[in-house]
């Protein structure tokens, strides 16, 4: 595979990716309602949890696509850490 089709893998799996967070937008808000609070915690905990895996099965699609089986678990490591955080983030 040459480095400019393994780039281009990687750029799209990035970017697919990146318009899956954009395009999923859950607005949760603090509140001093116990109730409401308790679902916000809830959608914090289920977006971050989807962005995870969403991250880690991106990031061992991308190793496994660029013919890295050896980097394919810090792939999805670090999928999985980055999708994470941009879950959590979107809860907002």
């Amino acid at each position: 595979m040459t480095r400019m089709k393994t780039m281009t893998t990687v750029a799209c799996a990035t970017i697919a990716t990146g318009l899956l967070f954009s395009a999923a937008s859950a607005s949760a808000q603090e509140s001093a309602n116990d109730e409401l609070n308790a679902c916000v915690k809830k959608e914090q905990i289920v977006t971050t949890a989807k962005g995870a895996g969403i991250g880690a099965l991106t990031g061992l699609t991308a190793m496994l696509a660029t013919h890295k089986k050896d980097d394919a678990v810090k792939g999805a490591l670090i999928g999985a850490a980055v999708g994470g955080v941009a879950g959590f983030a979107t809860a907002y």
